[in-house]
């Protein structure tokens, strides 16, 4: 690469070309791309109208990751402009729960999303079962604990139960996402 990689424009369009080249229909703007707490400010060293616009001529559409809490907080003008943008999904995480508040969220963002003609993945979620049926933009919800414990929890979770196998399993009830490496991999 002839660009310092990192959360910029030049990496992501790199992985636009990958995800073009190989026919994957997306690719994931992770954390890092918004200021966290407004998801209206977007990094400095991306220009999403560039962006977005070289996504569209490789045939790429983009999935943003958010936090739920700052979603929640912005969701008419946040999906309003990532629809300007030609966003094609969210990926929502860290909501950690399922009590009925939240059950209401993700109907919610699923109901929005929809009128927006995005997809939703929510990250960090509760178990895959029930909602796809009533509502086909959801693709995927997590409820596995995947190889991330290596990384980002090694100190709390030493050591991962059979993440392969808990992704199986789990998705027996419907579809779901493992995070199939780790950050901060130390050396053993």
């Amino acid at each position: 690469m002839d660009f310092p990689a990192g959360i910029n424009t030049k990496t992501y369009e790199y992985y636009i070309d990958f995800a073009s080249k190989y026919k994957v229909p997306y690719i994931i703007l992770d954390d890092g791309w918004y200021k966290l707490g407004n998801l209206l400010d977007v990094s400095p060293d991306i220009k999403m109208d560039e962006l977005s616009a070289y996504a569209k001529q490789k045939n790429v559409g983009l999935i943003l990751w958010t936090s739920w809490k700052t979603l929640d907080d912005q969701l008419a003008p946040a999906l309003d402009q990532f629809e300007k943008w030609g966003v094609k999904g969210i990926k929502v995480d860290f909501m950690q729960r399922s009590d009925q508040v939240m059950m209401n969220y993700y109907h919610k963002i699923c109901r929005e999303a929809a009128k927006r003609h995005m997809l939703v993945d929510f990250h960090g979620d509760q178990k895959p079962a029930t909602m796809t049926r009533t509502w086909p933009n959801l693709i995927n919800t997590e409820g596995v604990r995947g190889m991330e414990c290596y990384g980002l929890h090694a100190g709390r979770h030493a050591k991962c139960h059979a993440p392969d196998l808990c992704s199986h399993q789990s998705s027996a009830y419907g579809a779901g996402d493992a995070l199939p490496s780790a950050r901060h991999v130390r050396r053993l």
